[in-house]
């Protein structure tokens, strides 16, 4: 961790927040001698050492005492009491450079910095960067358009894979739009086919530009163990089972009229031999009707039973999805079921 002399100099915490903007909110110790300056680096390389905060450029912020105004109060309760400082008209065309690089402020004087501090980014990417069109895939006549919001990248290109594992058939640059988010339009033949983001961004963890390779947030669809999305047209006949679109919910007059039971994907099937062993703990067990699960869901419909919950519905980072890569049983989970699994730290079921 890099600290300097001073109590509060910190560049490994962010004390500061950037709430829109031009204002930022800070716990920051003030004085007639101090200046207060935004510091910014587009590919990192800023420090603190022996009290100097070094690399990069700055810009001036002016301090308010007047504080947060009534309306920022409302937004940021927990940021009432703290000191505001805003940033010149002048100096705005640089935000959006600027909230791609590294940043931090400081107090004190040239040769001397009394307080610095990280900045949290949250309010100011809501202030400009709010957007509420369409995000991931969708398709138009047939033809995909991917979009991601990622107002902090420097580059966001798109990789397409034909499958799960194959290298990439093409990687596309994408276009940013004025509300941080990045696009690209393929062609009809892209629906099925798979892809990733390589994202160019400073990252703070590791102090450098990085790219990472990253599934799409708003998937449709995913390869296994979520490696790869899957560009999926919801409206393409293919995607949809028989029946889809002809049923009817029944219509809820009161939502304190639901009967909630709360179900497991995998506890639901998982022992159940009369499903085929292959649809057991997925799924596909939901559509065996004369299923002993089935029927006993239909017994507790019949008895005042409304809406089941199924859980996990998520794919799980730490979860194998292939099956032919789980670890055997421990004899301790082999003789107690999977009820016994995790307990004793084994983790044989910790994919439950």
């Amino acid at each position: 961790m890099i600290k300097g002399a001073t109590t509060k100099a910190d560049l490994s915490k962010s004390r500061a927040h950037w709430i829109d903007a031009s204002t930022i909110a800070w716990d920051a110790e003030t004085a007639p001698a101090n200046s207060y300056l935004l510091h910014y680096a587009a590919d990192g390389g800023i420090k603190l050492a022996n009290n100097v905060v070094t690399g990069g450029a700055s810009i001036p912020l002016i301090y308010d005492p007047s504080g947060l105004t009534p309306e920022q109060k409302a937004l940021w309760p927990h940021l009432a009491a703290y000191k505001t400082f805003k940033i010149r008209a002048q100096d705005q065309g640089l935000i959006s450079t600027i909230l791609k690089g590294q940043f931090v402020v400081s107090a004190g004087t040239a040769d001397f910095a009394k307080d610095a501090s990280g900045v949290q980014l949250p309010g100011v990417l809501d202030d400009l960067y709010t957007y509420t069109g369409p995000l991931g895939a969708t398709f138009t006549g047939g033809v995909p358009t991917v979009r991601v919001w990622a107002p902090t990248a420097k580059s966001v290109n798109l990789q397409v894979f034909a499958d799960a594992t194959s290298p990439a058939l093409a990687v596309l640059p994408m276009t940013e739009g004025a509300e941080g988010v990045w696009s690209v339009t393929g062609d009809a033949d892209w629906n099925g086919k798979y892809y990733l983001f390589e994202v160019e961004v400073y990252v703070p963890a590791t102090g450098k530009v990085e790219k990472n390779l990253v599934t799409d947030p708003y998937s449709l669809a995913l390869a296994t163990n979520s490696t790869r999305s899957i560009l999926v047209d919801l409206a393409d006949p293919a995607t949809k089972p028989a029946g889809w679109g002809t049923v009817a919910k029944p219509p809820l007059g009161a939502p304190e009229d639901i009967a909630l039971y709360e179900l497991h994907v995998r506890d639901f099937s998982v022992n159940d031999q009369s499903v085929p062993e292959a649809a057991r703990g997925t799924f596909a067990a939901f559509t065996y009707d004369n299923s002993d699960g089935m029927k006993h869901l239909k017994s507790l419909q019949a008895a005042g039973l409304t809406h089941v919950h199924l859980l996990p519905a998520f794919d799980f980072a730490t979860v194998n999805e292939d099956k032919t890569q789980r670890r055997a049983e421990c004899a301790r989970c082999a003789r107690f079921g999977p009820s016994a699994g995790g307990g004793g730290g084994c983790g044989c079921h910790g994919w439950l």
